[in-house]
């Protein structure tokens, strides 16, 4: 990656969990020192309906995005591809947005998931949710579940997660990819077991399994080297 890397910190609001279409788009874009360099927010016609349920977290209604610009109106007329270069992007939950927003990034170089990281770095907290972490880091940002808002936490926490690692933009880019230590079970029938007490038979069979979490996984074979 060159010194030229733009660093987006992204965020979408959408119609729904089920096939979701973008109704709102933010980004906040920042040097390696994490300076705003740019800042951007729209609403989107998502050429669908939202969702009740959708509009009862983000306030964001039918009526509203009547007249908004489609993505490909807002990327390509709008803004005039604004996401050009090499770009990594930044998201508390990168396997919702990256979806999303990959057509408009043609050079993706890298990708940071802030909520993997947070479950590195805080694993004391009560859960990883971004408004959840607002609170328990006592962390700046705007209006709460707007890609707008989203984003001003998300630069928050990020610059929370330098200051207590000491590490640098490109190193917590890293430590993305390094196993989530797993210490209590999730789901299944030995939900909420310690790790270490769930019966080894689980794990043999678990891990013969397709589509296995490799967190979980990692964590077993940690225990378990020869499994």
């Amino acid at each position: 990656m060159s010194g030229l890397t733009r660093w987006i910190l992204a965020d979408t609001e959408t119609t729904g969990l089920k096939n979701p279409k973008v109704c709102e788009v933010a980004w906040i874009e920042v040097d390696a020192g994490l300076n705003i360099l740019d800042s951007v927010t729209s609403l989107i016609d998502p050429q669908a309906a939202i969702e009740p349920g959708a509009s009862g977290v983000h306030n964001i209604t039918n009526d509203m995005v009547e007249d908004a610009p489609t993505m490909d109106e807002f990327f390509y007329t709008v803004k005039n591809d604004p996401l050009a270069g090499d770009v990594i992007l930044v998201c508390h939950n990168v396997p919702f947005d990256l979806p999303l927003l990959r057509p408009y990034v043609p050079n993706l170089v890298g990708k940071m998931c802030t909520l993997r990281l947070a479950r590195k770095i805080y694993p004391e907290a009560d859960n990883h949710k971004l408004n959840t972490l607002r609170y328990y880091l006592n962390l700046d940002g705007g209006k709460e579940h707007s890609a707008g808002g989203d984003v001003a936490i998300l630069h928050s926490l990020l610059s929370h997660m330098v200051l207590t690692t000491g590490l640098g933009l490109h190193d917590l880019l890293a430590m993305v990819d390094e196993p989530i230590e797993i210490k209590k079970m999730a789901f299944g029938k030995h939900k909420g077991l310690a790790l270490k007490d769930v019966p080894k038979d689980w794990f043999s069979w678990y891990l013969r399994q397709e589509n296995t979490d490799p967190d979980l996984a990692a964590s077993i074979r940690k225990i378990h080297p020869h499994l």
